[in-house]
């Protein structure tokens, strides 16, 4: 493996690689967002741990990617948007996906989950900055976070004035980048899209993040006696 390999394997969090150290070996495994900041680096670790075939899906592929993709030979990007569910049947069906800090930046994060059960049979591990639950008076609940008022703003915001951190903009018509911050998701309600479409957690985890938010992880499996 190349110097390139060595430094791409380690951009990302740890963590994140020992939730897929945990859902290997696999015979296919679907990277659903997975480019941007880490430049395939989950993929990476997947292609190199026990997937046999490994598909990282995103609307983008950075010059770092280009660089080293070449060596991996079990890789295939498949470039598409994530709001769209039919992009996850473009390619074959995979046993595993994993999904990391993608849900809050589409639009209608339901489609995308729709599109993630539709493309594995087997696991799917999500990892997601959402809302606690303390913060709501209900469960499922969630901010849509374009247009949120100024007073309430900077209330959600998990970095206020860090120029580098940008999650949601004042304007909900300007709010057409993925890079933007499309909600504030709960646990609860992931949870309970998951269910509706016939998928049960098996494990949970939970981290600070920053301000007042939490990292969420969560691997769920098929249970048909689930689906609400």
């Amino acid at each position: 493996m190349s110097e390139l390999l060595d430094r791409i394997r380690v951009l990302g969090d740890p963590f994140k690689r020992d939730l897929i150290d945990m859902v290997l070996p696999t015979a296919s495994l679907l990277d659903a967002g997975g480019m941007w900041g880490v430049h395939g680096s989950y993929a990476l670790h997947a292609a190199t741990h026990g997937a046999g075939r490994v598909v990282l899906l995103d609307t983008l592929r950075t010059p770092e990617f280009e660089a080293w993709s070449p060596e991996v030979g079990n890789l295939q990007f498949v470039h598409g948007d994530m709001n769209d569910p039919g992009v996850f049947t473009s390619f074959p069906r995979v046993e595993t996906a994993i999904c990391f800090e993608v849900l809050m930046h589409q639009a209608v994060p339901l489609w995308t989950l729709y599109g993630l059960t539709s493309a594995a049979s087997r696991t799917i591990v999500l990892s997601v900055s959402v809302l606690p639950e303390a913060r709501f008076p209900h469960p499922n609940s969630a901010v849509f976070l374009p247009g949120m008022p100024e007073a309430h703003h900077d209330a959600l915001h998990p970095a206020p004035g860090n120029p580098v951190f940008k999650v949601f903009s004042k304007d909900p018509a300007s709010a057409r980048s993925h890079s933007e911050w499309h909600w504030g998701l709960t646990s609860s309600l992931i949870t309970s899209w998951m269910k509706y479409l016939g998928w049960a957690p098996r494990q949970e985890w939970r981290r600070p993040f920053l301000r007042d938010w939490e990292w969420w992880q969560a691997i769920f499996e098929p249970d048909a006696g689930v689906r609400l």
